[in-house]
């Protein structure tokens, strides 16, 4: 709280403050200010915070992960993200990995990423040889 004192008829000077991924409004105007008066600070969240949905597919040795894309997204600060599964051919979504983030709170600094990660499809394929040797 900060507190100013202004002669009769004149204006308040607002603060210079930020806070990440919301936008500063105030409650009323402190311009031309005849009596007491207190002001409140009212913070929009900003509907074009920045975060990132990162999609790995499984390698070729079937024991890691390579990142295939990153989508940059944007939505409103401390709301919900949710990744949207991409379909890959050959690959399926592993909605069992530990390193998943499907989801996640969207900070107002940008710095959500949520993950996903998609296995490569394998099949067995048996020969029957018939007699053949």
């Amino acid at each position: 709280m900060k507190t100013q004192e202004v002669e009769e008829g004149q204006s308040a000077t607002a603060p210079i403050i930020t806070k990440a991924g919301y936008t500063l409004s105030w409650d009323k105007s402190f311009s031309n200010v005849t009596s007491d008066l207190t002001v409140n600070a009212v913070w929009t969240a900003n509907t074009n915070t920045r975060y990132a949905v990162q999609h790995y597919i499984q390698n070729t040795s079937l024991n890691g992960y390579i990142m295939q894309e990153t989508e940059n997204k944007t939505g409103t600060t401390d709301r919900t993200a949710t990744a949207v599964a991409k379909t890959y051919t050959g690959f399926r979504e592993n909605t069992n990995y530990s390193g998943r983030v499907p989801s996640g709170i969207i900070n107002g600094n940008g710095t959500l990423v949520l993950k996903l990660y998609y296995d490569r499809e394998t099949y067995n394929v048996t020969l029957n040889t018939n007699g053949g040797t």
